[in-house]
């Protein structure tokens, strides 16, 4: 019997008619006139230093002001209140977009970084859905920005042939963006990251739906030595936890990715040639030909450009992250949909079509899936 899953829809929720969009100018600004007396000397210029490039992202906010005071009750209220009606939004408009019966859905994974919620994501969806009490149900929490490819992997392993599931992403990072950190490591996350929501409509093949993209091959790493553990991290304050990231990121996903592209080439981007040249000198394959486009994590500037130089990818294939990042940010594992929708937009996906997937973050996990257009 056939195995594997097809992608049949994507939804990156349209963050313009959902969350508030934040320049750089704008959070420059905001920083000068609103909290130049509540910081140093060295983070007002570090902050002027990190706002400088042209960009912006989104966070689930109304106002610039809106945390600044928050206690720790204020700001989990918001950010439960903020996480349900968000992924509810997401999901519905994706269950229209693909127009398919609700009771249809037959497992949801769901996965988020930032906090934890009880009823969690999946509960909140099945409640939503009006789900059957025997649809299974799993939530991923504090895997990084990654996880929504394992959220793949993990939901075809909960789905019988011709089954329906749904993936569901939530990041609100700006939920932990601590304004007037100590931190040097902290303000750049502050910089960085913005808010993203997403999800994925799958089917378990064989299975009688018109299908977008065809999972060919997963494949994935964990590095557990002390410069990755210390790549990324979360760090208490009196109001929640904020994020901090450490100039070693680079290195180490450059790392990560060389790690799981190894068994993807060698399985599925490698020729019988390329393979016995392999074999005897050692010679990498020249496997990016044998892709067309590579929707990448949004870490960072730097970060894509590391990863682009690294494995000798051309712009053609990687400048839908760049505009991605341009205008999201870092939206953790949510900008695999932010960067794939920026793609769509500027070229369809091809039939045959080969595409890379690729998310790396804390922890340091690291995943790549290797996908075939179908339309």
């Amino acid at each position: 019997m056939v195995r594997g899953l097809d992608i049949l829809a994507f939804n990156a929720l349209d963050a313009d008619s959902n969350m508030m969009r934040v320049t750089n100018e704008m959070m420059r600004d905001f920083i000068r006139d609103r909290m130049s007396s509540d910081l140093s000397a060295h983070q007002v210029n570090l902050y002027g230093k990190l706002l400088k490039s042209n960009r912006s992202r989104y966070v689930a906010a109304s106002s610039m002001e809106e945390r600044l005071n928050d206690d720790y009750q204020t700001r989990y209220e918001s950010y439960r209140s903020w996480t349900t009606k968000l992924i509810v939004r997401c999901v519905d408009d994706l269950l229209r977009k693909y127009s398919i019966k609700r009771s249809s859905v037959r497992a949801v994974v769901a996965n988020t970084t930032v906090g934890g919620m009880v009823p969690n994501l999946t509960s909140l969806i099945g409640h939503h859905l009006s789900l059957h009490h025997s649809v299974r149900m799993i939530e991923l929490g504090y895997m990084g920005c990654a996880t929504a490819l394992l959220a793949l992997e993990v939901v075809e392993q909960q789905l019988g042939p011709g089954e329906i599931g749904l993936v569901v992403t939530s990041e609100l990072t700006s939920f932990m963006a601590n304004l007037k950190a100590d931190s040097d490591a902290s303000l750049i996350a502050n910089t960085v990251f913005g808010d993203g929501v997403g999800a994925f409509l799958v089917a378990r093949r064989p299975h009688s739906e018109s299908g977008m993209l065809r999972i060919i091959d997963h494949a994935g790493s964990v590095q557990t030595d002390d410069k990755a553990m210390s790549a990324i991290s979360y760090e208490p304050n009196p109001t929640y936890h904020e994020i901090r990231i450490h100039e070693t990121i680079p290195d180490v996903a450059t790392n990560g990715i060389f790690q799981v592209m190894k068994p993807m080439v060698r399985r599925n981007l490698a020729g019988l040639v390329d393979k016995a040249l392999y074999a005897v000198n050692g010679r990498i394959p020249r496997w990016q030909s044998r892709v067309g486009r590579v929707v990448l994590h949004t870490a960072g500037r730097k970060v894509l450009e590391g990863v682009t130089q690294a494995l000798g990818l051309s712009q053609y294939q990687v400048s839908h992250n760049f505009e991605a990042f341009r205008k999201y940010g870092n939206t953790s594992s949510a900008s695999i949909y932010y960067a794939l929708d920026e793609m769509v937009k500027v070229e369809p996906i091809r039939r045959g079509e080969t595409l890379l997937f690729l998310g790396y973050g804390s922890g340091f996990m690291t995943r790549a899936v290797l996908m075939e257009g179908l339309s």
